[in-house]
């Protein structure tokens, strides 16, 4: 009897910001927008870019670089907001996050994921499930549910 050696393979979508390469699961991306007018909410986090009319209903938007720690930058033509499905509580929330760009869509199987560093100093990145090797760069692989805390999701989800 033949084994079989074919190996689940799992898709993922990548963008930058800056020269770093992240993904998230397709499966959690439910589409790609390109940059619109958002609209401000006084008093949000400094991560929290507004919201945006979304087919007629309020999606969140928050600032990727910031929420990561990376420094802003002004929008330019290929900044795109992907809208992700996080789980938060039993429930799913529709939120947008300002990329600098939106790249392919690639395919990885699980033993080609290596864990991320468990150093001390990594410990704050707990949104980074693991990290890929696409040529000769790393693509760090998102847990999109990790993003946020709970405090954060409160306040995104009072935002809708």
């Amino acid at each position: 009897m033949a084994e079989n050696t074919e190996k689940a393979l799992a898709s993922y979508l990548t963008f930058t910001l800056g020269d770093e390469y992240f993904a998230a699961p397709i499966q959690r991306v439910r589409e790609v927008l390109e940059m619109q007018p958002i609209t401000r909410i006084p008093k949000t986090s400094a991560f929290a870019r507004g919201i945006l009319n979304l087919r007629g209903n309020i999606l969140p938007i928050f600032d990727t670089r910031l929420r990561f720690g990376l420094e802003t930058v002004i929008d330019s033509p290929k900044t795109r907001i992907i809208v992700l499905e996080i789980n938060y509580q039993k429930e799913s929330l529709l939120v947008g996050a300002v990329v600098d760009n939106a790249w392919d869509v690639v395919q990885y199987s699980s033993d080609e994921i290596t864990p991320p560093p468990s150093l001390e100093d990594y410990k704050n990145a707990v949104f980074v499930e693991g990290i890929l090797k696409l040529d000769e760069m790393f693509v760090m692989l998102i847990n999109v549910d990790k993003i946020f805390s709970p405090s954060e999701m409160d306040t995104l989800t009072e935002m809708t």
